[in-house]
């Protein structure tokens, strides 16, 4: 390609025509694809929800690199807004993502989309942006810009085919025998009176993970009874089931939880989000039991599930070990990374 002929500009993916769509979307299959191979790639009118009327305490903003008006990649940039709790906290940082084909790579159009980010940055006084990447030409990108890398991720998959499901009903038995007095109470919307706590335990184990405890990657994936409210809302509308289970102690105060995605419209897999225990309720087994309890409900209520994909640190060695006795194998590695703008 003659970078003479490519345009770089910001977008509106509300504007966007028909053809535009196509052309988006298949930017975004070709990297699917080439990480996924085996995969279907995802329910494509999903994706456009999602990216039409996204989380309401986010902010985000696109670019598209153009050839002869045909769109050939693109790349985007998130802040936390105003109406976010955590606003303040973090309106420094910004989370960004630079998609590019495989065939049109090392030709300078990463280059050119970060310069639109970083200029977009400046303008909104970031001080520092983070991102992640899996492939090799990402990493090779990240070398090439000096940016530091905070931690590796593993993406982990389980294949229900191949788990012991009488290995994932003894731990269930063993729970309530280990935590005397716990129970697992499973959640869609969740209840006003139990909002706060549940946000506090979420934030608090997700700081947690070794990803983020070194400081060298901040954690803005917390959470809070705004954000819980808008993720409800904004999965409602997109056809997706967010299950929400936690162990709640014979003092009514909950000690671990585990959370889940899982949509109609992508039938193949289940989203495994964060799972932690409490520092304090540590040592009884509840990691495994919340987990177990979990799976059994996607036996149960989602037939289709081929399998779970979950990410953990690579130094996360207790959720590892989990995961490795369950038979989650790798599938991915990511980067985590950051730099000062």
């Amino acid at each position: 390609m003659n970078l003479k002929d490519l345009q770089i500009k910001e977008i509106n993916p509300c504007e966007f025509t028909d053809k535009q769509w196509d052309q988006y979307l298949s930017v975004s299959e070709s990297i699917y694809k080439e990480i996924n191979p085996r995969d279907p790639f995802w329910a494509k009118e999903q994706i456009k929800k999602f990216i039409i009327k996204p989380h309401k305490l986010w902010d985000h903003f696109r670019w598209v690199a153009t050839e002869n008006q045909n769109i050939i990649a693109y790349c985007w940039l998130s802040i936390l807004n105003k109406k976010s709790p955590e606003y303040e906290k973090f309106k420094h940082i910004g989370d960004f993502d630079i998609i590019i084909p495989k065939e049109l790579r090392r030709r300078g159009i990463g280059t050119k989309l970060l310069g639109e980010i970083i200029k977009k940055s400046k303008e909104l006084g970031l001080k520092k942006l983070q991102g992640e990447s899996c492939l090799g030409s990402g990493r090779g990108f990240i070398d090439k810009n000096k940016w530091h890398v905070g931690s590796n991720h593993i993406v982990s998959r389980l294949y229900l085919e191949d788990l012991d499901w009488d290995m994932v009903r003894d731990w269930i038995k063993e729970g309530p025998v280990r935590g005397i007095g716990v129970t697992i109470e499973t959640f869609e919307k969740m209840p006003e009176n139990d909002i706060v706590e549940y946000s506090k335990i979420y934030t608090e184990t997700e700081n947690q993970a070794p990803d983020y405890d070194s400081g060298d990657i901040t954690s803005m994936w917390g959470t809070s009874p705004e954000d819980r409210r808008a993720k409800e809302e904004l999965y409602s509308e997109k056809n997706y089931k967010w299950i929400t289970k936690m162990t709640r102690e014979s003092n009514s105060k909950f000690s671990g939880i585990t959370e889940i995605y899982f949509s109609p419209d992508n039938p193949w897999i289940v989203e495994q989000d964060l799972t932690g225990v409490k520092t304090e309720y540590r040592g009884r087994g509840l990691g495994k039991w919340l987990k177990a309890d979990m799976l059994m409900y996607i036996k149960e209520n989602f037939p289709d599930v081929k399998f779970i994909e979950t990410g953990n640190a690579n130094s996360n060695a207790p959720m590892l070990s989990i995961n490795h006795r369950l038979g989650f194998k790798e599938h991915q590695i990511y980067w985590l990374f950051s730099f000062e703008i």
